[in-house]
């Protein structure tokens, strides 16, 4: 699969995605974005920008925590975007591109997007787009998928994830390529320090990157200056 063409195989999973994200994850996902949320630095009348935002769970976190703040989600998977317009109506949704973002220079106060960088055609120009779009002095905060550096957890991880998660995933989703992508994608993405380092390449500072649940999730964060 082409890395421009995964937004149409999350086009074909919609249905199913948010409960096999609880299922697959262990219902350990909203834990992931409680501690993103708890990294932001608040600021008057924020507007905050998801991107990749799927069914909108992050944005919906985030608007949780702060009631006042404008929140905007984009994704290029429209049907995504419609289980996600049902979720919030204080919340604007739309179909953008994260490596041409249609958003004015330095227009956004907090950009995020979970576990949708590694599969955007091209990581540093979309990095490079979120740079252009932030306001000086302002945060990036990505969350992805990683594997763990533990010989043993990451042993015990990749045989969940290379065989129990794409049988799982398929047969809910009645698409296992789909799954099978997924942990394709994670493995084959630089995390840690390489990430980091294309992050500086893209313009940001203050950076730093926080592992958790035994390394499976990293949460990256990045400033505007």
């Amino acid at each position: 699969m082409q890395k421009q063409d995964t937004w149409k195989m999350f086009n074909q999973i919609y249905k199913s995605y948010d409960f096999l994200n609880r299922l697959l994850s262990f219902g350990i996902d909203p834990y992931w974005r409680k501690r993103l949320v708890k990294k932001i630095h608040i600021k008057k009348n924020m507007h905050v920008l998801d991107v990749a935002t799927g069914t909108g769970d992050l944005l919906i976190a985030i608007k949780r925590a702060l009631p006042d703040c404008q929140a905007t989600g984009v994704d290029m998977a429209e049907k995504m975007l419609s289980i996600a317009k049902k979720k919030s109506s204080f919340i604007h949704f739309y179909q953008d591109d994260a490596c041409c973002l249609s958003v004015k220079d330095q227009s956004i106060d907090l950009l995020t997007i979970s576990f949708g960088i590694r599969n955007v055609k091209d990581p540093l120009l979309a990095l490079k787009e979120f740079k252009r779009v932030l306001k000086p002095k302002s945060q990036v905060l990505i969350l992805e998928f990683s594997i763990p550096t533990n010989k043993m957890i990451k042993g015990i991880y990749l045989l969940y994830f290379r065989y129990v998660l794409p049988f799982v995933g398929g047969l809910f989703s009645k698409n296992m390529a789909a799954y099978t992508y997924l942990n394709q994608s994670v493995e084959h993405f630089p995390q840690g320090q390489q990430f980091l380092n294309l992050m500086h390449d893209a313009g940001f500072i203050d950076l730093s990157y926080t592992s958790m649940t035994f390394g499976v999730v990293t949460l990256y964060i990045g400033k505007t200056a």
